[in-house]
Protein backbone atom coordinates (compact mmCIF):
# COMPACT_ATOMS: atom_id res chain seq x y z
CA UNK A 1 0.00 0.00 0.00
CA UNK A 2 1.21 3.41 -0.71
CA UNK A 3 -0.01 6.92 -0.26
CA UNK A 4 0.99 10.32 -1.36
CA UNK A 5 -0.63 13.24 0.58
CA UNK A 6 0.89 16.87 0.34
CA UNK A 7 -0.03 20.32 2.51
CA UNK A 8 0.81 23.22 -0.12
CA UNK A 9 1.44 25.38 3.38
CA UNK A 10 3.94 23.01 4.95
CA UNK A 11 6.93 22.45 2.83
CA UNK A 12 10.74 21.76 3.71
CA UNK A 13 11.11 25.26 1.39
CA UNK A 14 8.51 27.60 2.86
CA UNK A 15 9.46 26.01 6.80
CA UNK A 16 13.52 25.35 6.46
CA UNK A 17 12.85 22.58 8.80
CA UNK A 18 10.99 19.58 8.45
CA UNK A 19 7.12 20.24 8.23
CA UNK A 20 5.10 19.33 11.34
CA UNK A 21 1.41 19.51 10.01
CA UNK A 22 -1.06 16.52 9.77
CA UNK A 23 1.15 14.81 7.04
CA UNK A 24 3.80 15.05 9.34
CA UNK A 25 1.69 13.33 12.45
CA UNK A 26 -0.09 11.01 10.28
CA UNK A 27 3.25 9.45 8.63
CA UNK A 28 4.19 8.93 12.02
CA UNK A 29 1.14 7.39 13.30
CA UNK A 30 2.29 4.67 10.64
CA UNK A 31 5.56 4.74 11.45
CA UNK A 32 4.77 3.61 15.00
CA UNK A 33 1.63 1.40 14.37
CA UNK A 34 3.87 -0.63 11.63
CA UNK A 35 7.09 -0.93 13.98
CA UNK A 36 5.90 -0.92 16.80
CA UNK A 37 8.01 1.92 18.23
CA UNK A 38 7.76 5.54 18.81
CA UNK A 39 11.56 5.71 18.28
CA UNK A 40 13.02 9.46 18.10
CA UNK A 41 15.18 9.03 14.67
CA UNK A 42 10.68 8.32 12.70
CA UNK A 43 11.07 12.19 13.05
CA UNK A 44 13.00 12.59 10.44
CA UNK A 45 12.27 9.56 7.66
CA UNK A 46 15.11 10.82 5.20
CA UNK A 47 17.94 10.55 8.32
CA UNK A 48 20.28 7.80 8.12
CA UNK A 49 19.77 7.26 11.68
CA UNK A 50 15.66 6.86 10.65
CA UNK A 51 16.84 3.90 7.97
CA UNK A 52 18.99 1.92 10.51
CA UNK A 53 16.64 2.29 12.82
CA UNK A 54 13.62 0.95 10.55
CA UNK A 55 16.11 -1.88 8.65
CA UNK A 56 16.94 -3.31 11.97
CA UNK A 57 13.54 -3.56 13.54
CA UNK A 58 12.40 -4.75 10.14
CA UNK A 59 14.96 -7.54 9.94
CA UNK A 60 14.45 -8.63 13.41
CA UNK A 61 10.49 -8.99 12.49
CA UNK A 62 11.30 -11.48 9.41
CA UNK A 63 13.66 -13.59 11.73
CA UNK A 64 11.11 -13.65 13.96
CA UNK A 65 8.38 -14.36 11.56
CA UNK A 66 10.74 -16.68 10.03
CA UNK A 67 10.89 -19.02 13.20
CA UNK A 68 7.93 -20.65 13.24
CA UNK A 69 6.89 -19.86 16.93
CA UNK A 70 4.62 -16.69 18.36
CA UNK A 71 7.54 -14.72 19.75
CA UNK A 72 6.06 -11.49 20.19
CA UNK A 73 7.07 -9.17 17.00
CA UNK A 74 7.62 -5.37 17.82
CA UNK A 75 5.12 -4.34 15.19
CA UNK A 76 4.64 -6.23 11.97
CA UNK A 77 6.53 -4.53 8.92
CA UNK A 78 9.19 -7.21 7.87
CA UNK A 79 11.37 -6.55 4.50
CA UNK A 80 10.73 -8.00 1.23
CA UNK A 81 12.29 -11.24 0.97
CA UNK A 82 14.89 -10.11 -1.57
CA UNK A 83 18.30 -9.58 -2.43
CA UNK A 84 19.79 -6.86 -4.78
CA UNK A 85 23.25 -8.21 -6.70
CA UNK A 86 25.43 -5.90 -7.27
CA UNK A 87 24.67 -6.17 -10.69
CA UNK A 88 21.17 -5.11 -9.95
CA UNK A 89 19.68 -8.36 -10.40
CA UNK A 90 16.85 -8.99 -8.26
CA UNK A 91 16.40 -12.50 -6.74
CA UNK A 92 14.80 -14.00 -3.87
CA UNK A 93 16.57 -14.55 -0.28
CA UNK A 94 17.94 -17.56 0.36
CA UNK A 95 16.00 -20.18 1.67
CA UNK A 96 13.11 -18.42 1.00
CA UNK A 97 11.28 -19.21 -2.76
CA UNK A 98 8.04 -18.78 -1.43
CA UNK A 99 6.87 -16.48 1.16
CA UNK A 100 6.86 -18.40 4.46
CA UNK A 101 2.87 -18.15 4.98
CA UNK A 102 1.99 -18.81 1.73
CA UNK A 103 3.09 -21.16 -1.16
CA UNK A 104 3.31 -17.82 -3.37
CA UNK A 105 6.98 -17.02 -4.69
CA UNK A 106 8.47 -14.57 -3.58
CA UNK A 107 9.38 -13.81 -7.11
CA UNK A 108 5.94 -13.95 -8.91
CA UNK A 109 5.05 -15.39 -12.26
CA UNK A 110 3.82 -14.91 -15.09
CA UNK A 111 -0.45 -14.26 -15.27
CA UNK A 112 -2.77 -15.16 -18.07
CA UNK A 113 -4.63 -11.93 -17.08
CA UNK A 114 -2.52 -9.66 -15.74
CA UNK A 115 -0.11 -6.63 -17.51
CA UNK A 116 3.54 -8.02 -17.28
CA UNK A 117 4.99 -5.14 -15.47
CA UNK A 118 1.99 -5.75 -12.42
CA UNK A 119 3.28 -9.70 -12.12
CA UNK A 120 7.06 -9.43 -12.30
Amino acid sequence: MAVMVHQDELTYQSQRCLPDGEVSRFRMRLFEEHLGSTDSSLVDPSSEDCVQFVQRVTRQNWEDFTMGEDVGMTGHAVPYPIEVQDDGRITELEGFPCFPDTEAPVAGCVSSCLPMKLTT
